[in-house]
């Protein structure tokens, strides 16, 4: 009988606690950075850098860095629903949501959403466009732990370590999209200053540590998984 070579993702604990400390310093390396040229030593001296750095930008690094960290989280859940048949429509929904959020990542779909509003010139939301997306996302988020509610439920009651460190790694990371976002759109609306940049900074620094912290609570759910089955 011919033999079948198979490919397989596999890790340990230890892999997950290494990958998801050197996405951390990666994270805070290009925090450093963004506030290094925009806060300590701002100025046209560092030419095209400062935009490169730019973690406020479209197309800049640490732009590029949080579309592939999302898009990896998505591939990770594709890769674990394929094996795991008891929550595999969970996992693709959810995978489905992080790729879609890379691409808006990289296409700057929520910011175009932003600027049509702003086109339009409602009175009603006139200086509170961004809020449209923001409400938008949030609904649909909603919507998506509607219809998953009893996967969830599930591995919250038989893998609760897991799912603690996949929540908190969600809550870090709405709250710097959302949260810590308004909170920056108010300091733009004051001055464009110090406070301003390290808002935006730490807005940043949130949504990539959050993806972080639940790729490591996911990757940590998979060898679970995998052990029970």
């Amino acid at each position: 009988m011919k033999r079948i070579e198979r490919f397989r993702f596999s890790y340990s604990a230890s892999d997950a606690k290494n990958l998801v400390a050197i996405l951390l310093g990666v994270e805070l390396l290009l925090v450093f950075a963004y506030i290094l040229t925009h806060i300590i030593a701002p100025g046209p001296s560092l030419g095209p850098l400062r935009n490169f750095l730019d973690v406020d930008r479209e197309v800049s690094i640490p732009t590029w860095f949080s579309s592939v960290q999302l898009f990896a989280l998505g591939v990770v859940l594709l890769l674990q629903a394929i094996r795991c048949k008891q929550l595999s429509g969970f996992f693709v929904l959810v995978a489905l949501g992080f790729i879609f959020l890379s691409m808006d990542e990289a296409a700057a779909i929520h910011d175009s959403i932003y600027r049509s509003v702003q086109r339009l010139k409602l009175p009603w939301i006139e200086g509170h466009e961004y809020l449209v997306w923001m409400v938008a996302y949030v609904c649909v988020g909603a919507i998506g732990l509607l219809i998953g509610h009893r996967p969830v439920i599930f591995v919250w009651r038989n893998f609760r370590q897991e799912a603690l460190w996949i929540a908190a790694g969600g809550m870090i990371f709405a709250g710097g999209g959302i949260g810590t976002e308004v909170f920056t759109h108010y300091l733009y609306g004051i001055a464009v200053d110090a406070k301003f940049f390290l808002a935006v900074a730490a807005e940043e620094f949130f949504e990539m540590a959050g993806v972080s912290i639940m790729l490591y609570g996911f990757m940590l759910l998979g060898i679970r998984l995998e052990s029970d089955t």
